[in-house]
């Protein structure tokens, strides 16, 4: 009996602690790249430049599920309320800031497309970007 009533404590101790670790997580920035069904090479170079600019410079961030990257096709169904969302008209990279399981801010990355023949200015526009959006939150929690 007292065995079972230890097993038993361990694992309410386990699921405190890891639902502890989940509230920890209810913060987070969503980085998304919206899409069609037609995908160009440039549209999947936005795609492809924008993964590349995460995994080389928030590797951390992303491994601790802060940032959190997804690919979003918006004529898929189920998606289409995305456009409205964020007013897209075209492909797009989108930072959001999640807290709570609520967006509580957002910003369209529209200079992908300017930045789109240089990988390198591409890429340092994504950092300094999500840089800013980690940033401003780190100073509201001051």
């Amino acid at each position: 009996m007292k065995k079972i009533l230890l097993v038993v404590l361990v694992l309410l101790g386990c699921f405190s602690f890891s639902s502890f670790g989940q509230q920890g997580l209810e913060e987070k920035i969503v980085l998304y790249y919206f899409h069609g069904n037609a995908r160009c090479v440039s549209c999947r170079n936005i795609e492809k430049y924008t993964r590349e600019a995460l995994e080389k410079n928030f590797f951390d961030e992303i491994a601790s599920g802060s940032i959190d990257f997804q690919v979003v096709n918006v004529e898929e169904k189920g998606n289409e309320h995305y456009t409205q969302d964020y007013k897209l008209y075209t492909k797009a990279v989108v930072l959001s800031r999640v807290k709570s399981g609520q967006e509580v801010e957002y910003k369209n990355l529209e200079q992908v497309w300017q930045y789109l023949y240089s990988r390198e200015k591409f890429s340092q526009y994504i950092k300094d970007e999500t840089q800013r959006f980690l940033e401003e939150e780190k100073g509201k929690q001051i």
